[in-house]
């Protein structure tokens, strides 16, 4: 997991700092709002309290013994957007940044005190938000979580549903926001908090937080900036795109044993229709080490063919789409496997997960493969788009 937080690590860096080099020449002259400040740094303070939903009825006695219950608090910095570039006006002017996050699940014995470090957007969904005293917005959050206390057959073997001490976060929100003043935000919200390993240790059932959030945001500079508008915005210009992607994870398929590795590798063809969002379409060749292992829903394959390297591959057809904001994009999307020698799992495939573009068609990203919306791996790739 050390590479998996050192990479995390990397995105969450170049959020912030990351220079925006826009192919698309759509980035503005600096100054043109009037601004008094560059940087309009936002802070908040944030506490949670709501239910870790069990995946059965026996995890709920055992785990929770019928108390669910969790609290947490977060703290985020983010920098508010104010017209820079174009995609800051279409996407109503959002907030991206880092914050930490720090849970009290009820059982610190057996669960244990979950922190994460995480990325974030913040996008309104209230036209001219900073304008009006009244807003709403939808929160995307991921990153790495850590200080479980995981499944271990001799010190916790209750613990059912994590079964490794770091866990990918992933947090979503909806808020609605009263301005205070110009320096305070009084914000409250649901969300969904989600934790998970992708297969990487098992047991993995997950876990999923659902709860009420409460929070105090500071605007830092004590006041709020214009916003730049482009009263005419050039008619987008629908472009065809051609892409190969190759990803590679690693997995278990039964508990206590060893990893296998994954990988994918994909041809496909985007239409890119908005400045905002494009759909594609894509052949997914699947190299999965462990069909052969005999493990798990594995033994279907019978041990005179064990040896028959083609088991390892399999082929899917996948239509997805994604929503692009400057170099990210956050990639979604469905597939049915066309070739396979063994049904191991549902014919269905899914996939999500975000982008960061490095340099012109160059892009890397993570995404979550899942089976049955059943985490099957995680994708680490790299690719190019013509």
């Amino acid at each position: 997991m050390k590479n998996t937080f050192l990479s995390f690590l990397l995105f969450s860096v170049t959020v912030i700092w990351g220079q925006d080099y826009d192919y698309l020449n759509l980035h503005l002259t600096k100054g043109e709002t009037g601004n008094q400040y560059t940087y309009y740094p936002v802070i908040d303070l944030l506490v949670e309290s709501g239910i870790n939903v069990p995946p059965d009825a026996e995890t709920a006695e055992q785990v929770f013994n019928n108390d669910p219950a969790y609290r947490s608090m977060a703290l985020r910095v983010s920098m508010q957007s104010h017209g820079d570039n174009v995609y800051n006006q279409l996407w109503r002017y959002p907030k991206m940044g880092v914050g930490y996050y720090g849970a009290n699940l009820n059982n610190d014995t057996l669960l244990g005190a979950p922190n994460a470090l995480y990325a974030f957007i913040d996008v309104p969904i209230t036209r001219n938000a900073q304008e009006k005293r009244w807003s709403f917005s939808y929160f995307v959050g991921a990153g790495l979580s850590f200080n479980f206390r995981p499944n271990n057959t001799e010190l916790n073997p209750v613990n059912v549903m994590i079964g490794s001490y770091n866990n990918v976060y992933v947090d979503l929100a909806f808020y609605t926001h009263y301005q205070l003043n110009p320096s305070f935000d009084l914000s409250a919200g649901v969300g969904f908090t989600h934790f998970s390993n992708g297969a990487n240790q098992l047991p993995n059932k997950g876990m999923n937080l659902l709860g009420a959030k409460l929070f105090v945001r500071h605007h830092v500079t004590r006041e709020r900036p214009k916003m730049h508008r482009i009263l005419e915005i050039a008619e987008w210009e629908p472009q065809h795109m051609f892409f190969i992607n190759q990803a590679v994870g690693s997995k278990q398929v039964q508990e206590y044993t060893q990893n296998f590795t994954n990988t994918t590798t994909s041809i496909g063809y985007k239409y890119w229709f908005s400045y905002k969002g494009r759909v594609q379409a894509s052949l997914d060749l699947f190299y999965d080490e462990s069909a052969n292992s005999g493990l798990g829903s594995r033994r279907k394959v019978p041990e005179e063919l064990r040896g028959d390297a083609s088991n390892f591959y399999s082929l899917g057809v996948l239509i997805g789409y994604e929503a692009i904001y400057k170099r990210w994009s956050m990639i979604t999307g469905i597939g049915v496997y066309a070739l396979r020698n063994y049904k191991f799992n549902s014919s269905f495939y899914q996939r999500i997960g975000v982008r960061y573009r490095l340099w012109d068609g160059l892009y890397t990203g993570v995404a979550l493969k899942a089976q049955t919306f059943d985490a099957d791996y995680v994708e680490w790739s790299i690719g190019y788009q013509l």
